[in-house]
């Protein structure tokens, strides 16, 4: 077995059951600090359109077995890096922020990336 094509599998599964694994990736720019706060200005820029499965705490069993834990509201599995507090927006005009990116190695490739995903609703925010 290729371990490249692992996420190549896992994504075929996923299609082949009628999912859309087409979102929305908005990166995250950081701005002057406020003044009295010192938190930087955040601002969103709507990316190209990646690949990413998404699966909800439901869904944790239903392609994977055992052994994939969401920590989160959801995981998402994708060959495009994203960076913590960046957004995405699903087929269904639902939005998560990126809580944390995992490289998932093998040797020194990264085969895919493990996102751990917050849910935020159908808004912007």
């Amino acid at each position: 077995m290729d371990l490249s094509t692992l996420y190549d599998q896992l994504l075929a599964k996923v299609t082949a059951l009628g999912a859309s694994v087409a979102v929305t990736h908005y990166t995250l720019s950081l701005g002057a600090q406020d003044a009295v706060t010192g938190i930087p200005a955040k601002t969103y820029a709507a990316g190209a359109s990646i690949n990413m499965i998404i699966l909800g705490k439901g869904a944790q069993q239903m392609l994977t077995g055992t052994g994939i834990y969401v920590k989160t509201d959801a995981a998402g599995f994708t060959k495009t890096a994203v960076s913590q507090g960046e957004k995405i927006k699903d087929a269904n005009n639902l939005y998560y922020i990126v809580e944390s990116v995992v490289p998932n190695p093998i040797g020194d490739i990264v085969i895919f990336y493990t996102v751990n995903l917050t849910y935020l609703g159908d808004f912007f925010g």
